[in-house]
């Protein structure tokens, strides 16, 4: 898939290539607003485990801290269930975005996470 185009197609910014002294890339997205019409959109679209974790989300938490409040025990089926689609999905975002694997990186919440959170928190969405 040729990103770049896909962001021209959708009117968005183009992602931005950062690469480490270990070859290590990581690709950020940027959105150029987030409307109404597109939360609405995406936001029927959520997993339950998606709006878990924005639920126990506070400021900036470690993977280790949100996933005791979900009170889950198994680390790769929180990381693959919860966390990765809620990164996918710009609801979260990384502290440490160039250094994904530190052990002192948190996630906090991204405006769309917050819009979504706000919308579950008045029960819009059930």
């Amino acid at each position: 898939m040729n990103y770049e185009k896909q962001c021209k197609k959708s009117r968005n910014i183009s992602p931005e290539w950062k690469e480490d002294e270990n070859k290590n890339v990581v690709l950020t997205f940027f959105a150029t607003k987030v409307t109404t019409e597109v939360t609405t959109e995406v936001t029927t679209e959520v997993t339950m485990e998606v709006k878990k974790l924005l639920k126990v989300l506070k400021k900036e938490m470690s993977r280790q801290d949100i996933q005791k409040k979900l009170r889950l025990k198994n680390a790769e089926h929180f990381r693959k269930t919860y966390l990765i689609p809620t990164l996918h999905n710009n609801y979260i975002e990384m502290t440490e975005p160039d250094s994904p694997k530190s052990p002192t990186q948190k996630y906090r919440l991204t405006l769309l996470g917050k819009q979504l959170k706000e919308k579950l928190k008045n029960k819009i969405l059930y």
